[in-house]
């Protein structure tokens, strides 16, 4: 794979600034942009992609629209036989709904439903955690006020009984 550089003229403040900040980052400028040319080139394989499924729907609609109107347009069907393709058109266009909000929309709801309540158990639990990090920082606390001043009594006691040593 041969390799080539890229160069661009910028003010020498913004480069600095920028030289500054990619530093404080831990990066060099080169593998920063390289990342920014690499994220932006994959962006446009995904954005490909999302144009060619668009393609596809529209594609797909014309197809319909054209079955539509060729429906419309035939004068020898009668028009009981037009109502009732157009019926059943709209039956399978109904039916294709029904299964896309089962197979899609159903159960990316209940994945988002099952992710809130997952999000909710993990917030209480960290609530809990908190509370009882709380609970022992107020017994530590509490130790160490009961240890100096039991340590302050025995300071006292020692020193009494060396005073009356003497």
């Amino acid at each position: 794979m041969t390799k080539k550089s890229i160069s661009i003229q910028i003010d020498a403040e913004k480069r600095e600034a920028f030289q500054q900040k990619v530093k404080a980052d831990g990066l060099s400028m080169s593998e920063l942009i390289k990342t920014w040319i690499d994220e932006y080139l994959a962006e446009e394989t995904v954005k490909k992609d999302n144009d060619q499924d668009n393609q596809d729907l529209w594609e797909r609609i014309e197809n319909l629209e054209a079955e539509v109107k060729l429906l419309s347009d035939d004068q020898s069907v009668s028009q009981e036989e037009s109502s009732e393709n157009l019926y059943a058109y709209i039956q399978y266009l109904e039916q294709r709904i029904d299964t896309l909000e089962t197979v899609v929309i159903t159960p990316l709801q209940d994945e988002f439903d099952n992710l809130k309540k997952t999000n909710e158990a993990l917030f209480n639990q960290v609530r809990g955690v908190t509370d009882h990090l709380n609970d022992l920082r107020k017994a530590v606390d509490s130790v160490q006020q009961k240890n100096q001043q039991q340590m302050g009594e025995l300071v006292q006691y020692i020193k009494q009984q060396l005073k009356q040593q003497e």
